[in-house]
C-alpha cells in the first residue's frame, strides 16, 4: 500500500472482472530415461502468458486440448476450482509435478487418463454456458 501497488478487489476492475479462459493441455517433456505426459488444467487471461509462468522445460511440447472463453475471471476460476475439487484424489502429486512446473501450475495436473473424464465435463460446462447465452438473446 505504501509504494502505491494495492488494489481494491471491491472499488477496482481487476483481472478477475475481465473476460478469462479455462484451458486444458496436454503436456509431454522427454526426459533421460522417459518420455512423461500428463494434462494441466487451469484458468488464466491469457493461456500463452501462463504457460510461459509455469516454468515449464523448454523441450515440453504442449497442446490445447481445449480452451474456454468465459465472461469473468471469477466465473473461469470458481468452474476450474470446482474440477480441481471433484477430481482432488485424481491429481498427480505435486511434489513430483514441481519437477516440471518449477514455478507454478504443479497442483493442477492430472494423469492422461483423465482426458475423457474433463474433456465430458468441460462440454458439458460449454454446453450450459451456449444455452444460457441463447436464452439472453
Amino acid at each position: 500500500m505504501r509504494n502505491g501497488y494495492f488494489t481494491c478487489n471491491t472499488c477496482e476492475e481487476t483481472a478477475r472482472d475481465l473476460p478469462s479462459k479455462v484451458y486444458l493441455l496436454k503436456i509431454t517433456v522427454d526426459t533421460v530415461i522417459r518420455s512423461v505426459t500428463w494434462l494441466k488444467l487451469g484458468y488464466a487471461k491469457s493461456v500463452s502468458t501462463r504457460i510461459k509462468r509455469n516454468g515449464l522445460p523448454s523441450d515440453a511440447v504442449i497442446e490445447r486440448l481445449k480452451v474456454m472463453d468465459f465472461e469473468t475471471g471469477r466465473k473461469a476460476h470458481r468452474f476450474e476450482a470446482s474440477l480441481h475439487t471433484k477430481y482432488l484424489r485424481k491429481r498427480l502429486p505435486i511434489k513430483k509435478m514441481k519437477e516440471f512446473h518449477t514455478r507454478s501450475g504443479a497442483g493442477e495436473c492430472y494423469p492422461v487418463d483423465m482426458l475423457d473424464t474433463l474433456m465430458k465435463d468441460l462440454e458439458a460446462k460449454e454446453k450450459r454456458m451456449k444455452k444460457q447465452q441463447e436464452k439472453t438473446i
